[in-house]
């Protein structure tokens, strides 16, 4: 058994740590990011204003959050890029219209550039850290507004012992950077005997940038892609 640490906000922790015990593991919460709203005023005026022609294109739990409680309306067409925005969708009554294949933003660029034309209508909300990256490519397929529905910031430090052979899973870029911002300077000197696992490409990007080996980067990129790694550990 190994104690694996998840680096999640705890209202998105469930379903990893579900994984995590479920596979003979030990799940801990460190929580190193928290959410803080942003321009609540223009996502309540944009929210009532759409109509059942227009695209709105969520990539991430947060975003699904954060716009869908600001307001009733649910005439448009949602597009996902992955099973648990989709999960999220559907827990405000909403099926994505397109879901990407491979829960990336290159994936989901290319299913929309596929399905949408020139005169439809995008809404992108998004993180104020996600990159232009996405918009940018959208907007050469169709009309697209672009806004920031929040920020994350660095969460409070609450106390905490790390062990040299823990396990540590980061599900975004934000959460390497923040984790390592909240460690000790001794802590500083146990990061290379973690074993730390990636979602995807983009955080092993970071990871690899700040000097760090990554373990095992989840196949699919989302949650359920570190059952086999979870299950492989029990074995050892």
């Amino acid at each position: 058994m190994a104690r694996i640490i998840v680096t999640r906000m705890p209202h998105q922790a469930a379903t990893l740590c579900q994984l995590i015990n479920e596979t003979g593991h030990e799940a801990v919460l460190f929580p190193v990011l928290k959410i803080e709203p942003l321009n609540q005023a223009e996502i309540t005026k944009k929210i009532r204003a759409l109509t059942a022609a227009d695209f709105v294109v969520f990539t991430s739990q947060n975003t699904v959050h954060r716009v869908l409680e600001s307001g009733s309306n649910r005439q448009f067409k949602a597009i996902s890029i992955g099973p648990a925005t989709s999960q999220a969708l559907e827990s405000y009554g909403l099926k994505p219209v397109i879901e990407a294949a491979d829960f990336i933003s290159s994936g989901l660029f290319e299913v929309i550039a596929q399905q949408l034309k020139d005169t439809d209508r995008i809404w992108l909300p998004q993180s104020a850290r996600a990159t232009n990256e996405l918009a940018e490519k959208l907007a050469t397929v169709c009309e697209v507004e672009h806004t920031s529905v929040y920020t994350v910031v660095e969460a409070k430090r609450e106390p905490f012992q790390f062990k040299a052979d823990d396990t540590v899973v980061f599900t975004s870029p934000s959460a390497v950077i923040a984790f390592i911002n909240l460690l000790t300077a001794e802590e500083h000197q146990l990061l290379s005997k973690l074993t730390l696992l990636s979602i995807g490409p983009v955080t092993t990007a970071v990871i690899v940038e700040k000097g760090l080996n990554v373990a095992y980067e989840a196949h699919p990129y989302h949650i359920e892609g570190f059952r086999s790694y979870f299950k492989n550990q029990k074995k050892v």
